[in-house]
């Protein structure tokens, strides 16, 4: 694989992951704000411990991780829906923090684990689609098996594999902290 191949490859990967989540966060959003605040459970008042709220919380971010990874035994696939169902949920909830507690309360309670958690699933998505993209883009005029292709696409994915899943455990680690202490 050549650079200008696996470069070329990580930008339309960055592009697609871009297009998919920002425009399903954004129907999200625009979703939320038609949803009449009476119509919203309120969140239970009972204060949980670190292990309940880092069990609940690891329990919903870590199989969307693996949703989002999984693209690269299905050509994207499960990653490209994955991502818009991932984007619809994180427009909708922001929606409804915001028209329930406003703006500045619905950052400022998650201003510490959010950017640690939107980022690290932001680059599964990217891991999701890159494999594609690479196979996509080389020639096939090597005499390399597409097996053997598809092995190196994939092998080129683990930096971001693992930068990914450390950012979703720390931002599960603060955000389990946080809501174990207010």
């Amino acid at each position: 694989m050549t650079a200008k191949v696996y470069h070329t490859s990580l930008l339309l990967s960055i592009a697609t992951a871009t297009i998919v989540l920002g425009s399903a966060c954004a129907v999200g959003t625009l979703s939320g704000n038609a949803v009449p605040l009476s119509e919203i459970d309120a969140p239970p008042t009972s204060r949980s411990s670190f292990d309940e709220a880092f069990i609940f919380i690891a329990s919903s971010n870590i199989p969307t991780w693996c949703i989002l990874v999984s693209g690269v035994l299905s050509f994207g696939l499960t990653t490209v829906v994955g991502a818009f169902g991932l984007g619809l949920y994180l427009g909708l909830s922001f929606a409804i923090s915001v028209n329930a507690i406003g703006l500045r309360a619905a950052i400022g309670s998650t201003w510490a684990y959010s950017p640690f958690e939107f980022f690290g699933l932001f680059l599964a998505s990217v891991v999701g689609i890159f494999p594609t993209f690479i196979l996509l883009m080389q020639r096939d005029d090597t005499g390399v098996s597409f097996a053997a292709r598809w092995w190196l696409a994939v092998k080129s994915t683990f930096p971001f594999v693992l930068t990914s899943f450390a950012l979703i455990w720390t931002g599960i680690l603060i955000e389990a902290l946080v809501v174990s202490n207010t």
